[in-house]
């Protein structure tokens, strides 16, 4: 035993010992079976399963992959107060006596879970059956107990195999600008989905009402947890801060996994003497005694290594992504490497036992967490908490993040996205390098969340205004080189204004000897189409001036990595583009909060009705009649920089004006191919939401409802215009009249 790091004892068990090549002995395992299996006509396939059995379902503390996770121990009794008897469910004629008897065997004894004083006192543990509520110990802050906690309660909810085995990585983080939680799920837990969801729902009324600090929980689900927490969103609307959503298998019953996972459970009652253990078949050829003397006979039988054998290949590997295939792999090749060098100094017969006993230590682990009749059940759990979500997404008021995984081996990760997306009111979605062990290090969950505005809870939300960070230089530029394409096929001319002759010349130099030197400044301009001029637009200004222009921009645009539009800088920065580069929600306040401080604005007064125009619209002003920003910018005796642009709009052809798309994709011809290509109407999903933000130039909250939007082909390339950016002189309105009308 050892000083934890909170005072707390902690036993080094066994299977905790292996250290960290041990991850490499379990690729190994897996890459054995699968060849095993020739499973070459499935790895790489299409992406057909919606969730997988994957390697670890007990505890953590106990993990060979997670070696370095330990769960504050309990005292004195109180692992009975966390853990209560089970509901055991039926399991059919599939499941014998002796595989009942050997599944409860196989389950970790050594068991360390949360101390219950770090639980709300009114939770009734029993509705958790043998799931456990843990924080995982060796985190950079201590827990705390609902009553004292200042940070909101973040809950993480596993996948499939019910562990947190593959999420290890972001805890420290997320402990430190959270109260985090886990929910385990053991491998002898026969929890329904309405078990669970009724269980999370539990603790989380609890814990709110027993908690002090004033943000909401946040549920992070992965996979089936992604399933289980949006069940828990929809049941508790106002109950929750926000949900975000790990590569969520709420496309489950659209794929062939239902169908494959019933098979596969099949597997071990149609194996040719399935029930025969392996130790008593090698004891009929005297091979038992030696094997099992140096720990190298696993316990099991032939159906149950069938069972692997065959899960193996159609789950095992298309877990991994390429990085995680390289990363595990190349251990597993260390390993090889290093015994081929022990054996001219006569070590190699030694480590090669050695390594067939964490390969047999892994493969009796691997057993112990998903064995056949858990595989079953949990099938059983996604059906059940596929039905529950069907029909009701539109219900879902809680904001919701989804994270999907581009190279998704297991499901259909981004097409899923942009169905919840379309489907919910209000969801966003990223979508980023990895497959569907995300969490495993190919991002950084914390920083996604904090840096959404739509799922960050409240009191983190920083100003915005005030809390911007001007980028580096090498994020400009690196934001300038993403758009370099859409530069190159544009051309953009800039022109500026002599304020004293009137004359026009290319470039911006006689604009920047005309604005003062200090004060706040005011670039007046028009929308093009799709605001496809944007980026050039912000490039261009910098290039020449060195100004960074700050936006006023639409809420809603705010809620993903580019908000939607087409000619965004991005440059491989993490958060939101606005955010990053210094825009803020439109509303009054923003405004005259960026002028006080003297900052360079950029505002378009014709906002969306501009940029979503009609087909006989291009280029029409459609400014509101109350020119308050004028005003407003006179009040904080700002200069005031009118400008045009044109040439962005020959880029496409308005094909559908708005009213027309949104009366075709309400046709059945519109539905039919919404359903085809899921992505094709997510530009519309926010048809008719409103913000309740006031705007600079409105006291209608109209001018920010999200306009339906026109369908737009684009021209070939040699039919685009360039883009032209013409700026007027300067305005002084110091010293003007604030309230003339003039």
């Amino acid at each position: 035993e050892s000083q934890g790091e909170f005072g707390v004892k902690r036993r080094r068990g066994r299977m905790g010992g292996f250290g960290r090549g041990f991850p490499a002995t379990i690729c190994l395992v897996v890459f054995a079976l699968s060849f095993a299996q020739d499973s070459s006509a499935f790895v790489g396939g299409p992406s057909i399963f919606s969730q997988f059995p994957a390697t670890s379902g007990g505890n953590p503390a106990l993990c060979p992959l997670a070696p370095s996770l330990r769960l504050a121990r309990v005292g004195g009794g109180g692992s009975q107060a966390v853990s209560a008897a089970p509901e055991q469910a039926g399991l059919g004629n599939v499941v014998d006596a002796e595989r009942e008897r050997e599944e409860m065997e196989c389950q970790p004894h050594d068991v360390n879970t949360l101390e219950t004083s770090f639980l709300p006192a009114s939770f009734n543990t029993s509705v958790l059956g043998k799931c456990r509520i843990v924080f995982p110990e060796q985190m950079p802050v201590p827990p705390s107990a609902p009553q004292d906690a200042t940070k909101p309660l973040l809950l993480y909810i596993p996948g499939f195999d019910g562990t947190t085995m593959f999420a290890e990585s972001q805890f420290a983080d997320l402990s430190r600008h959270f109260e985090l939680r886990a929910l385990l799920i053991p491998g002898d837990d026969r929890l329904t989905a309405e078990g669970l969801v009724q269980a999370i729902d539990a603790f989380l009324s609890a814990w709110q009402h027993e908690s002090r600090c004033s943000d909401k929980p946040i549920l992070l689900g992965e996979s089936c947890g992604g399933m289980l927490s949006l069940a828990v969103s929809i049941r508790r609307p106002k109950g929750l801060n926000s949900i975000v959503l790990v590569n969520p298998a709420t496309s489950y019953r659209d794929t062939l996994w239902p169908i494959v996972g019933r098979l596969l459970s099949l597997v071990p009652d149609v194996t040719p003497l399935g029930s025969q253990r392996l130790p008593g078949l090698l004891d009929t050829l005297n091979l038992r005694a030696p094997l099992e003397e140096r720990g190298l006979l696993p316990d099991r039988s032939l159906g149950e290594l069938a069972f692997a054998g065959t899960a193996a290949p159609l789950l095992g590997l298309r877990m991994f992504d390429q990085g995680q295939l390289r990363k595990y792999g190349g251990m597993a090749l260390d390993l090889a490497v290093g015994l081929a060098r022990d054996v001219p100094q006569g070590n190699a017969p030694q480590k090669a036992e050695d390594l067939a006993k964490q390969a047999v230590d892994a493969l009796q682990y691997l057993f112990s967490i998903m064995p056949p009749p858990t595989v079953k059940h949990r099938l059983k759990v996604l059906e059940d908490g596929s039905k529950m979500i069907e029909g009701h997404l539109e219900q879902a008021e809680v904001p919701c993040l989804v994270v999907a995984g581009e190279d998704d081996a297991v499901l259909p990760s981004k097409d899923e996205a942009k169905r919840l997306k379309q489907a919910m009111p209000k969801c966003s979605t990223t979508v980023v390098k990895g497959g569907h062990l995300l969490l495993d290090g190919a991002v950084n969950v914390t920083q996604i969340v904090l840096k959404s505005s739509l799922v960050s809870p409240q009191s983190f939300r920083k100003n915005p205004v005030d809390g911007w960070t001007r980028p580096s230089a090498e994020e400009i530029r690196n934001a300038s080189d993403s758009i370099s394409t859409l530069r190159r096929l544009t051309s953009p001319v800039f022109l500026s204004t002599d304020s004293a002759t009137g004359q026009v010349e290319r470039g911006l130099r006689k604009l920047s000897s005309a604005l003062p030197s200090e004060g706040p400044v005011l670039f007046v301009g028009n929308h093009q189409l799709l605001a496809l001029d944007l980026g050039v637009l912000l490039d261009g200004v910098y290039e020449e001036t060195g100004i960074l222009m700050r936006g006023l921009a639409h809420p809603m645009l705010f809620e993903s990595e580019n908000g939607g539009v087409p000619g965004a800088m991005g440059g491989g920065m993490s958060g939101n583009m606005y955010d990053n580069f210094g825009a803020v929600p439109v509303s009054g306040r923003n405004f005259a909060k960026l002028l006080q401080r003297g900052d360079p604005v950029l505002l378009f007064p014709g906002g969306l009705s501009e940029a979503l125009h009609r087909k006989d619209e291009y280029y029409k002003l459609k400014w509101p009649e109350k020119t308050d920003f004028v005003r407003l910018a006179a009040r904080y005796n700002a200069t005031i920089v009118p400008f045009g642009g044109v040439g962005a709009s020959e880029a496409a052809n308005v094909l559908l004006d708005p009213e027309e798309a949104k009366e075709f994709g309400e046709s059945p011809l519109g539905k039919l191919l919404a359903r085809a290509a899921p992505g094709a109407a997510a530009a519309a999903q926010a048809q008719g939401a409103t913000t309740e933000t006031e705007g600079p130039d409105s006291s209608s909250a109209d001018r920010l409802a999200f306009k339906d939007v026109p369908i737009v082909v684009p021209k070939a390339p040699w039919q685009a215009s360039r883009v032209y950016f013409m700026f007027g002189a300067p305005i002084d309105t110091a010293g003007g009249h604030v309230k003339g009308a003039e």
